[in-house]
């Protein structure tokens, strides 16, 4: 469907429902009881670690972790482990039948790590065992040698202030020549000149944290080997097809050998996206590799290791406005860290350049964002997608610039915030449904701001 297509679509369906009232609609402003309510409130819901009871042959799934943050593997020795009393097999990235690939993104991550580690956490290898006792014991045999590296923590030993160039250093993906993995540019007005004309400017560095989803189900999958030489995959997952694809991938099948199926979800928050690839894929290994049923069952411990993250960030911003309070310009370097894979990283850091100077007219701005590879558990999706970090930003500078001009917050955010037929700093035409408004001044009222403002400020 070409664009002017879905536009007209679009337009159409808003055209047919703007004058519509709340009630008229059948869900639009329902109270709608969800269909799996019942069931999870009253602990009928059988999640996929449930499934577990309707199989009495399967096998368990461990994934051996390592204990570094980025070093080459010299050797993989799994002699001792494949010997342990209820192992069935040990598996390392030489069995693996089609593409050691499980990044979302960009082709970046291998399923298991078999030239180098990038981060404590990276798996070595799986032992598949009768029991996930059993399985965990052996992992202690597996014998790993390492030769270290420089670990990288900081995004700043990758770039620098003053434009993101990359820093000579040592690459954490030297297949990729680079470990800035994707940028983005604003370039709107005459930046400088509206700061020479400013009354005032604010200049500051933010920073915001790592943050764990931390959803009640940890991580599950429960594979069956099919008699075509397929497998079912039973998965904690929020992208059934996007984990079919990866699965195929590695196992190298074609999509229709490949069924993907999703119990009930115990939390997700965009968490559970592209770790579902990486654990569907685990499980059916073993179970092809067996011709078993095959569980993996994370514990918390193993799903803080082994999940995406809220990706932090590092920024400079610096704003300009007039003495009455209009904002003229933004200025600002943002530094995204991904961590040692991609995972959505690209894409978090396209929303965050385009919420990078909030709900507000800027006739002026330079930005510019890179997303980084550091030595830490990789970062992905999260609800807000980059939007809350450059948001954090963005509303301290509101704050201090009110602050400085001795202007109500909510005032000098009336006097910039976006309205109906405004563009964007990134050239969006706002042609209708801009509530901003509306929505700040509900807020407002209901908080009762001014007098509440006026109390505490005596």
């Amino acid at each position: 469907m070409s664009k002017p297509e879905y536009v007209e679509i679009v337009e159409k369906v808003f055209d047919k429902t703007k004058e519509k009232k709340t009630e008229e609609f059948k869900y639009i402003g329902k109270n709608i009881i969800r269909w799996d309510a019942i069931d999870k409130i009253t602990g009928k819901a059988w999640f996929t670690a449930d499934l577990k009871k309707l199989f009495q042959n399967a096998v368990f799934v461990y994934s051996v972790r390592t204990k570094y943050a980025h070093a080459w593997i010299k050797k993989i020795d799994v002699t001792d482990a494949a010997k342990y009393p209820g192992v069935l097999k040990v598996i390392t990235a030489n069995d693996i039948p089609g593409i050691n690939d499980v990044g979302y993104v960009i082709p970046d991550q291998p399923l298991l790590a078999y030239k180098k580690v990038r981060y404590i956490g990276d798996t070595v290898a799986l032992i598949v065992a009768e029991s996930m006792e059993n399985a965990k014991e052996a992992a202690e045999l597996v014998s790993v040698e390492y030769e270290p590296l420089e670990v990288i923590l900081d995004p700043l030993k990758i770039v620098e202030w003053g434009g993101l160039r990359e820093k000579e250093h040592t690459l954490i993906h030297e297949e990729r020549g680079s470990d800035v993995v994707s940028r983005y540019k604003i370039r709107t007005g005459d930046v400088k000149k509206a700061f020479e004309e400013a009354a005032v400017v604010i200049e500051n560095e933010y920073r915001t944290p790592m943050q764990e989803h931390a959803y009640l189900e940890p991580e599950a999958a429960l594979a069956i080997p099919q008699p075509d030489g397929g497998v079912t995959i039973y998965a904690k997952t929020q992208c059934p097809f996007d984990t079919r694809k990866a699965v195929a991938q590695v196992l190298g099948l074609p999509f229709n050998k490949v069924r993907v199926i999703v119990p009930p979800l115990g939390g997700g928050f965009g968490g559970a996206e592209d770790v579902g690839n990486e654990i569907a894929a685990k499980a059916a290994l073993a179970a092809l590799m067996t011709k078993r049923p095959a569980f993996l069952v994370h514990t918390r411990e193993e799903s803080i290791i082994g999940h995406s993250k809220r990706h932090p960030m590092i920024a400079r911003y610096k704003h300009a406005a007039t003495r009455d309070g209009r904002l003229l310009a933004v200025e600002a370097e943002i530094i995204l860290d991904t961590g040692a894979y991609a995972s959505l990283g690209p894409f978090v850091g396209w929303r965050a350049i385009v919420h990078s100077t909030g709900p507000y007219k800027v006739p002026n701005a330079k930005i510019d964002l890179a997303v980084v590879y550091t030595n830490k558990v990789y970062a992905g999706a999260f609800r807000g997608f980059g939007n809350p970090q450059v948001t954090f930003a963005v509303e301290r500078q509101m704050d201090l610039l009110a602050e400085e001009l001795g202007i109500d917050p909510v005032e000098l955010r009336l006097k910039n915030i976006l309205r109906n037929g405004d563009r964007t700093v990134h050239g969006q035409l706002l042609d209708h449904g801009v509530g901003l408004e509306e929505a700040l001044l509900k807020a407002v009222e209901a908080i009762n701001w001014y007098e509440r403002r006026k109390l505490y400020s005596q």
